[in-house]
This record gives C-alpha cells, sequence and structure tokens, in this order.
C-alpha cells in the first residue's frame, strides 16, 4: 500500500487529483499529515485535514516532537486538543527525530515524555517515526516495540531497523516521489502492517490449516518473499481469481499461495479465504469485524484547594480538576470552564444528617458539580460490617435529594483511602455489594476513592493507586454503568507525613509521576473503558495546619 505524508511545504495540494492519480506509480492509499510542533499547528493542517477526508482518502495526523524547552506535556495536549473530535482513520503520529544532529540522551527522554504523555491523555498507542541512525545514537535500550513503527530509510531495500523494533509497519523510502495533485517531491512510504496502525482495525482469525483454497477480492500480485518490495512472480487482473493457500506469514500479512503451477507471496487483504480444504469448497462470508470498545477519555489530574483565592489562577492556566470547600469559588470556576470537573467537600467533624449534608451544599447544587458529604474516616468509618452499613445509608439519602433537587449534579458517595475497606474480607466485599453496588450500577451515586502512592516510584498497582478496581473485581460493580470514578485526593503519601515538597520531588519527577499515574488509571476493566475521571493533588495552598505544608504543590507546574 502507498501512503504519502504531507505538510505546508508541499503547498496548497489538488486532493481530487491525489485521489484519482498515483504516488510513484501506485494509487495513494493514505496520507499522514503534519498537525503540528512546539505551540503552534501547521498552516496547511485543517485544509489538508478535511480535503483528504472529503475525497476519501485515509488519514493520519503528526506532531513533530520539537524539544526547544518548551514542556513536554504541553506539546501532547496540544496535539490530542487539536485532533480529538476528529481523529482519523489511523494511529496518531509522534516524530521523533529532534535536532538532526547532536542528539543527545536528554532529547530522547525529553521525545519519549511527549509520547508517553500523549498516550496517556488520549488512551490511544500512538505510532513512532524515526529513523535508526538517530534513535540508535541516543536510545536507552527500553523496549518500546509496542508502539508501531514508522521508520524513515532511504534505500532500494528496507534494512536494519532502529533497535528494540522487529518489524516495521510503515517504510518512508524516499523524500522525492512523484504524485498528482501536488507540485514537487513528496515523502512516499509503504504500509506494510496496515492493521497494527489503523484505528479500529479488524480483528481476523487466520487459517492454520494447509492448503486450503481462496479467491482474489482485488486485483493482486504474487511475490518472491513476503514482501510488496519483492519480485513479483504472477498478477492477477480481476478478482475472484482461485488460488490455493499454503502458508500465512502473520508478521508480514503475507499468504504463500499457488496459481496453477506457480507460487508466491500474496497481501493476505487481497484474498477471501475458505475453510474447508476440498477441491472446490463454498466460499465462506468475510470474516466479521469486532467492535472496538468506546475510546478511553483523558483522565484529569488537579488541585485539592485548602487556599481557594488560589484556584481561580490555576484553572486559567488551564487546571480542569479541582475539590474545593469553598461552594462559591467552585460555582466561579465551573460556570467560567464548563469542562472542568469540579468537587466540592464539605468538612465537619461531628454526626450529621443528610439533610444536615444536603442543606449546607445547597447553595451550589445547580452548578453540575461533584459533591461529597463524608471524608475518609472523619466522623463515621467504614472498616467493619456495621460502619459501611451506616456509611451508605447516609450516602444514599443524600443522593436520593440531590437526584431529586439537582439531576445534573453527581454525588460521589465512599471516599474510601488507600489502606480501607479490606477487599481481602469476604464480609467486607459481601455489604459494598449489598449496599453500594445496586445504587453504582442504576446509575444513582458515583465513588470518590482516595489514591496515594506510597513514593514517586511505587504504589502504582490496586493496592494504592488503583484500590477502587477491587470495587468491580470483587463488589459487583457494573463498568458499564454511567457512574465514575472520582479521586478527590491523590499524590504521594509515604506514610510519614510527606507528600511532593516532603520528599522533594523535582518537576521532571512529577512529570514521570503524572504519566504513570494516569496510564494506570486509563487501563480498562473487562475490556471496557476506565470509569476513573481523574484525581485532585492534595494540595493546593494552605490552612494555618503545618501538617500539610509537606504536601503543597503551589509551586509545581499546573496540574490537569
Amino acid at each position: 500500500m502507498r501512503a504519502i505524508d504531507v505538510s505546508k511545504y508541499q503547498g496548497v495540494i489538488n486532493w481530487d487529483a491525489v485521489k484519482a492519480g498515483l504516488a510513484d506509480g501506485l494509487p495513494v492509499q493514505a496520507a499522514f499529515i503534519k498537525c503540528g510542533q512546539l505551540d503552534y499547528l501547521d498552516p496547511a493542517f485543517r485544509r489538508n485535514w478535511s480535503e483528504a477526508k472529503r475525497v476519501g482518502v485515509k488519514r493520519g495526523a503528526y506532531w513533530f516532537s520539537d524539544h526547544n524547552g518548551k514542556d513536554p506535556v504541553t506539546q501532547a495536549w496540544k496535539f490530542w486538543d487539536s485532533i480529538k473530535n476528529d481523529i482519523g482513520e489511523y494511529r496518531p503520529v509522534i516524530d521523533v527525530e529532534y535536532p538532526a544532529k547532536g542528539q543527545t540522551r536528554a532529547h530522547f527522554n525529553y521525545h519519549m515524555r511527549v509520547v508517553r504523555e500523549f498516550e496517556s491523555i488520549s488512551g490511544i498507542v500512538p505510532i513512532i517515526y524515526t529513523a535508526s541512525w538517530w534513535w540508535n545514537a541516543v536510545t536507552d535500550g527500553g523496549d518500546y516495540s509496542r508502539y508501531p513503527l514508522w521508520v524513515a530509510q532511504y534505500a532500494q531495500q528496507l534494512g536494519a531497523l532502529p533497535v528494540g523494533w522487529k518489524a516495521a509497519a510503515m517504510w518512508q523510502y524516499t523524500d522525492g516521489g512523484t504524485v498528482n495533485g501536488i507540485i514537487g517531491g513528496v515523502d512516499c512510504n509503504k504500509i506494510l502492517q496496515n492493521n497494527a496502525i489503523l484505528l479500529n482495525a479488524p480483528i481476523v482469525n487466520l487459517p492454520t490449516v494447509f492448503p486450503i483454497s481462496a479467491k482474489t477480492i482485488a486485483p493482486a500480485s504474487g511475490y518472491r518473499r513476503p514482501s510488496e518490495s519483492a519480485d513479483t512472480l504472477y498478477s492477477a487482473d480481476i478478482e475472484n481469481v482461485d488460488v490455493t493457500i499454503h502458508d500465512i506469514d502473520d508478521t508480514k500479512q503475507f499468504a504463500l499461495t499457488s496459481m496453477t503451477s506457480l507460487r508466491a507471496w500474496m497481501p493476505i487483504r487481497q484474498l477471501k479465504f475458505s475453510v474447508d480444504p476440498k477441491p472446490e469448497p463454498p466460499v465462506t462470508p468475510e470474516p466479521p469485524v469486532t467492535p472496538q470498545p468506546p475510546m478511553q477519555q483523558p483522565i484529569k489530574l488537579g488541585y485539592n484547594v485548602l487556599n481557594a483565592g488560589m484556584a481561580m489562577a490555576k484553572a486559567d492556566a488551564g487546571c480542569r480538576f479541582f475539590m474545593l470547600q469553598d461552594i462559591g469559588v467552585a460555582r466561579q470556576i465551573k460556570r467560567k470552564y464548563p469542562d472542568a470537573v469540579v468537587m466540592v467537600r464539605w468538612y465537619h467533624s461531628q454526626r450529621v444528617t443528610a439533610d444536615d449534608i444536603v442543606r449546607a451544599l445547597s447553595p451550589s447544587l445547580d452548578d453540575e458539580l461533584v459533591f461529597t458529604g463524608l471524608n475518609e474516616c472523619d466522623w463515621l468509618c467504614y472498616g467493619t460490617v456495621e460502619q459501611l452499613r451506616e456509611r451508605a445509608t447516609l450516602d444514599v439519602a443524600v443522593a436520593q435529594r440531590i437526584r431529586e433537587r439537582a439531576p445534573r449534579s453527581v454525588y460521589a458517595a465512599g471516599t474510601f483511602s488507600a489502606g480501607t475497606p479490606n477487599y481481602n474480607e469476604q464480609t467486607i466485599c459481601d455489604a459494598i455489594q449489598k449496599l453500594y453496588a445496586p445504587h453504582y450500577n442504576s446509575g444513582l451515586l458515583s465513588i470518590d476513592y482516595h489514591s496515594y502512592t506510597p513514593s514517586l516510584t511505587s504504589g502504582f498497582d490496586a493496592w494504592y493507586a488503583r484500590r477502587w478496581q477491587w470495587l468491580f473485581d470483587k463488589c459487583g460493580f457494573d463498568v458499564g454503568s454511567t457512574s465514575r470514578i472520582y479521586s478527590g485526593e491523590t499524590g504521594v503519601d509515604d506514610g510519614r507525613g510527606r507528600g511532593f515538597v516532603g520528599v522533594g520531588a523535582t518537576q521532571a519527577q512529577i512529570n514521570d509521576w503524572i504519566i504513570r499515574y494516569k496510564a494506570l488509571q486509563s487501563q480498562p476493566i473487562n475490556g471496557q473503558p476506565s470509569p476513573f475521571v481523574g484525581g485532585a493533588v492534595f494540595c493546593l495552598g494552605e490552612n494555618g495546619d503545618k501538617r500539610w505544608l509537606p504536601f503543597k504543590a503551589d509551586e509545581y507546574e499546573v496540574f490537569r
């Protein structure tokens, strides 16, 4: 398959001519279009993106990762924000090749942070574009093979790949190709593993017993080796030509076929298989396409706010997740930034009723906020079945009252911690399944779950940061519910009263923690997207309690 990649340097492209014409003698099956770099969009992106779609050329967007002192997180978000409403048909691409000379390990680490952050916020494993001469000089030796490889290598035959990959999904073989509708030389590519780079690629169960019969479904060619760069042995100029399949190379997506006495490798996509090895078997229907699950929504990170006066400044700087006690500021942020998730907590240290909680929260019930009525083990704990029963009774009553008065608002019940409840006790799991699961599954209430890690590098598992997962694994929660999981407190708590500041975390360490945290919370459950919405890092500002000073995150770059 032939693909082109273009940017503003190709000028105004005649996409009708591209679709109707040829690229180096073959039809253009796909176009990879530059979206941007640093903090700006390629000026030709919007036109190229819409025109390619209009004429029916499948599209993939690519982002040139440019070091130049810019924040890698900002680059990843800029890329995602530019394409999230129309992602295209192919996986997005991160271009890893800057600088062209004098590249260092620091450049490599920077680019891979862009890759990981984009994956975290989009839920999509992107393609990496690079070249052996660049990658091999600075790689850290890690395993990056789960990212499909688009390799730049200007040669007649594809040679050695960048370290860590055994196969390339796409090969850029020239920057001087000739393409109808474009003036001047064009980057041309051969797609070697189409399903590896397609979004929502069909899952096809290939046969394993041979020989079997098949028919071509389009004009096709047979090659000496399993590669379209190999010598052509024969061609079928029409579809529905009978062939026999003798073997399959699943990695390269080619089948060893014979036509009369000639044997050659033919692309699998050009064949329709029969599962019966008899001489003239009936042709079976196309294998069904397995629908892909809905796309994971980007995980948000923000602040648990102790000083509400600082919250709007963080919102203006790009933060979109908050846990506040100040209802007035919560309303202001939500009204100014409707896409923000704003949680509201009412603190109390004595026994209260559901009416007390709703009365305290009532000034903001119509603002589509996320409310919580309890905070860990304040006056009502949850370590025993009896405590869970009393807590759930209060939570459900509050949720029902909020639903009646403000159906577009959310009540996040529970507010459990990283250490409790103990899901190894069956009686605890049974109680949560009976008391909380029906109301979560029906959509009446969501769950607030604190999700700390004990250090910058440990605890990214179900024992700490993703403890909420056991609600689904052991307590009957339905991942298909419209209810969601929120984390009103998150960050690092080393058990000795120290958070990010207390453990001396640098901005680079914070960035790596964020990437790992978002990747963990984005992991699907039972094949369904994660229900986790986001977390509020404890804490922003201070309330005069010196215990929280080692947790202050004021000076770190904006969480979002």
